[in-house]
Order: structure tokens, then C-alpha cells, then sequence
């Protein structure tokens, strides 16, 4: 079969290399594939493996996604949107038990409550893209943040955590493995029966006896998980605030007040924002809103402040604040340079044109 290609004229593919009418003669097929694997998923929906049904679930979108390429725009944020709405549907019309843990795992208090009632459960995380999956019991809140939860791996026998002090359980907290694992409820954490569980979960080789046996150590033990909560509300106490406010923005939420002149400051045009701003009282807001009002309308802000955000920006660019979190000219200099030594050809010229163009813009924040 010839090698699919398509390139995008206007809003619809335009086939290039005369595979229409082949690709085409695989529609009938594909759409009976998808038939099949959906009468596999609700015949099975409730013996079937969580990894299975989302692998059965996926075969549906790409088919879905096939169609889209064919005979619409795959390649616009409006297609995106369809495709998670079909496959919304098909989970809730056809693994409705799925799509009711899904829900659930969407409210905040509905997974608290699940935490506190389920006896254990399994709980997946993903790292560098990939799954993992722990069986885990309810093992403490933070006293100060009701949305913050501690689940306990049960691969590990609680015997030896029990009696640690707070600041002890600080330290196995920030550890790796996680012995003990912080959750946030409103962040629709993945939660799952143990019997949905891939079957590389880890925690699934303890035999049933010491399996029950743990879980009703910890959930027996209230003082245990008084201290994980205070543990968890502990847990960054000591921790400088960052300099940088884009790294401070999850540090506390807007009085009120402070929101309501953030709706102000949107509505209002803009040679009257400047006026809403010098009211805000939170620093990180009040930064943000001039730094937006300097990039759209510089001409509204006084002449000093106007100059005072050009250097800040230069700074930042120029890299004149020593070690930052950020990539800054020099850095993105340096980087050209190591790429330059080891490349040839169209890549080299390519790379020399990216070096002239970083080259002109420090120039140009140097002499601002």
C-alpha cells in the first residue's frame, strides 16, 4: 500500500498521494472493528481490567480520529473538542460504571468521602508519561487544607511508621518510595475498586489475610493519622517564599476584595484599569496586572513605571539576575553554540539563523 500523506488545504485534508479511495475501502472495516470491541466492552464491562478498557476505549477514538482526518479538519482545537466528547459518550453510554467512577472522582467532597469510607482502593499516578498503580488506604487529612488527604501504600507494613513523630513522618513523606502519598481531592485523582485494578498493581501480592490485617492497623490507629494530618500541614512550613512570583501564584488565594477588582480590572477599558490596579492589595496580582497592561497598552502607564518594566524585562531576558529558573538569552546562546558543534548542513544554517536572531534581540534589550 502507498505511504498516507495529507496535507491541509482550507479547513478540509486534501488527499496527496492518491490513497482516497484505498483508505476509504478501510472506513466499512474500521467501523465494524469499532461495533466489535464495544459489544467486548459491555458484555465485560465488569470482569474486564481498567487497562484493557481504556486500550478497547482508545481503538474506538483512533477510528473516530480516522474519520475526522477523512472527511473534516483534525488538526483544529474544535476537532479536539469533538473527539473527547465522543469518547465521553461512548465510556458513558457504554461502561456506565466507568463513567460513574469518573464523575465521582470530579468532586471534591465525593472523593474525600471516598477516601474515608472505602476500606482501600487503588490509586494510579502517572510519571514521565507512564501509569503506576498503588492499593492504598485512607491514612490522614490536612487539618488546614481540607482537599489535602494522605493514602498508605500498602506495600509497606505499617508496623515500623506507627510510632514516628510528625517531623519523622515529614521525612518518609518527602522520601522515594512513597510510603505515604499526599492526594489532592479537587485534582480528580484516579481512583479505582481494587478488582478494576491493572494487574501490575503494585501492593495486589499481599496475600488477603495480611492485606486486611494492614489496613485495619492504620484505619484503627487514630492518633497515627492525626500526625500524618499535621504532617501534611507541616510538610513546607519551613519553605522560603520564591522571589519570583509566577513560582508564588499557588501560595494563597485573593482576599476577596482582591476578586472582585480582578473582575473589575477585566471589564474596564483600558486607560482605566491603571486606576483598579493601584487598588489591588496582593502583590502577585497587582504585578501580574501591570505587567499585562505594559505588553497591550504601555501608553496608559506613567512614564517611570513604563521604564521601570522595560528594564525588569531586559534584565530578565539579558539574564542580569545571576542563576534564574528561567531560559534567558545567554543561556539559549550557549545552547545554539553546543548544537552548532556537532551540526552540518541545512540543521548548521538553520541554527546560525536562530544565533543571528538571539544575537539582534540582545542587542536590542541591551541598548533599551
Amino acid at each position: 500500500m502507498p505511504q498516507t500523506k495529507f496535507k491541509t488545504v482550507g479547513s478540509r485534508p486534501e488527499e496527496v498521494s492518491g490513497l482516497g479511495p484505498i483508505i476509504k475501502d478501510q472506513i466499512p472495516v474500521a467501523k465494524k472493528k469499532s461495533d466489535d470491541v464495544w459489544k467486548q466492552v459491555a458484555a465485560n464491562v465488569n470482569t474486564m481490567k481498567l487497562g484493557s478498557l481504556v486500550f478497547e476505549i482508545g481503538i474506538c477514538l483512533v477510528v473516530y480520529l480516522l474519520f475526522m482526518e477523512l472527511l473534516d479538519n483534525a488538526h483544529e482545537a474544535m476537532a479536539d473538542v469533538e473527539a473527547i466528547i465522543f469518547m465521553a459518550k461512548l465510556v458513558n453510554d457504554r461502561a456506565p460504571e466507568v463513567w460513574d467512577t469518573l464523575i465521582r472522582c470530579s468532586s471534591k467532597q465525593s472523593v474525600i468521602d471516598h477516601f474515608i469510607n472505602e476500606e482501600y482502593f487503588a490509586h494510579t499516578a502517572f510519571y514521565f508519561g507512564k501509569p503506576y498503580t498503588w492499593l492504598v488506604t485512607y491514612c490522614g487529612q490536612n487539618p488546614e487544607y481540607s482537599a489535602q488527604l494522605a493514602a498508605f501504600d500498602l506495600r509497606f507494613d505499617p508496623d515500623e511508621y506507627i510510632d514516628l513523630s510528625v517531623d519523622e513522618l515529614i521525612s518518609v513523606m518527602n522520601a522515594s518510595p512513597k510510603v505515604i502519598r499526599a492526594i489532592k481531592a479537587n485534582s480528580q485523582p484516579i481512583l479505582m475498586p481494587p478488582t478494576s485494578a491493572p494487574e501490575n498493581t503494585h501492593g495486589t501480592e499481599l496475600d488477603a489475610g495480611e492485606l486486611s490485617r494492614r489496613i485495619n492497623k492504620i484505619r484503627s490507629e487514630k492518633v497515627f493519622c492525626e500526625k500524618i494530618g499535621e504532617a501534611l500541614a507541616g510538610r513546607f512550613a519551613d519553605k522560603e517564599p520564591s522571589p519570583y512570583i509566577e513560582e508564588r501564584i499557588y501560595d494563597g488565594f485573593p482576599s476577596n476584595d482582591d476578586r472582585q477588582l480582578m473582575e473589575q480590572f477585566h471589564k474596564a477599558d483600558w486607560p482605566n484599569k491603571l486606576s483598579i490596579v493601584e487598588k489591588i492589595q496582593d502583590t502577585r496580582i497587582k504585578e501580574f496586572a501591570l505587567r499585562l497592561i505594559y505588553v497591550e497598552r504601555p501608553d496608559v502607564l506613567p512614564p517611570d513605571k513604563n521604564a521601570e518594566i522595560s528594564a525588569w524585562q531586559s534584565r530578565r531576558m539579558l539574564g542580569h539576575d545571576g542563576e534564574v529558573p528561567w531560559m534567558t538569552i545567554p543561556k539559549s546562546l550557549e545552547e545554539v553554540n553546543d548544537l552548532l558543534a556537532v551540526s552540518e548542513g541545512e540543521e548548521a544554517q538553520f541554527l546560525n539563523d536562530v544565533k543571528s536572531y538571539l544575537d539582534n534581540l540582545a542587542a536590542q534589550h541591551m541598548f533599551a
